[in-house]
């Protein structure tokens, strides 16, 4: 995979934060007398922490609330669908928010439980349709929103989506994964890891 980097992009985008920032802020010199060093050692520190400004002026540091919807946006609701991961990647993209997510699905006798990518749309960002797209084989039917692993036993986990516009046509979009390869592709010298795959659409 290749990464492009605009450096002057990144640099000009750098500074004018900076000078926005530094224009709310009127930073006065201490006086010798006021001056004082403050030893932080390792820790990290916020870019601006109020411990180190002399005067502000229209502008103060604050934690905004958090806040929870009443209801999850998004449950295990298919067969496929024991429990949902701990990861998933949002993109509005095409007109609509896209959501690639992990599932765990339900356990067989002896075996691992599956741990697939799964795929969701919606409009607004907070109702969310889960469409067949017809790649992966469950119970012997592809009608649902699983997009890989496409063998047989094997489980992927941890996977992160984003779209690179520098990128060909065919490799619009990339995902990063942990990829634990079946009995059967164990055998053959596959080992589990980080992977990459590359796809024109976010689906195939």
């Amino acid at each position: 995979m290749r990464f492009h980097w605009d450096r002057r992009r990144v640099w000009v985008s750098a500074t004018l934060v900076v000078v926005a920032l530094l224009s709310a802020v009127s930073l006065v010199p201490p006086t010798a007398e006021a001056a004082t060093i403050v030893d932080v050692g390792s820790r990290k520190q916020l870019l601006f922490d109020e411990l180190f400004l002399e005067q502000a002026n229209g502008v103060r540091l604050r934690v905004n609330t958090p806040f929870q919807e009443p209801e999850p946006v998004l449950v295990p609701d298919r067969p496929w669908e024991r429990t949902l991961g701990g990861d998933a990647t949002v993109l509005f993209d095409r007109g609509k928010f896209r959501m690639w997510y992990s599932v765990w699905g339900p356990s067989k006798a002896g075996k691992r439980p599956p741990l697939n990518l799964c795929y969701a749309e919606s409009t607004d960002g907070v109702h969310w349709h889960k469409p067949d797209v017809g790649l992966i084989e469950y119970d012997g039917s592809k009608q649902n929103n699983i997009l890989a692993p496409s063998h047989p036993g094997a489980r992927t986990g941890g996977g992160t989506v984003f779209r690179d516009d520098h990128g060909t046509a065919e490799e619009r979009y990339k995902w990063w994964a942990k990829y634990y390869p079946s009995e059967e592709e164990t055998a053959r010298g596959i080992r589990r890891g980080l992977y990459g795959w590359v796809s024109p659409d976010g689906l195939h």
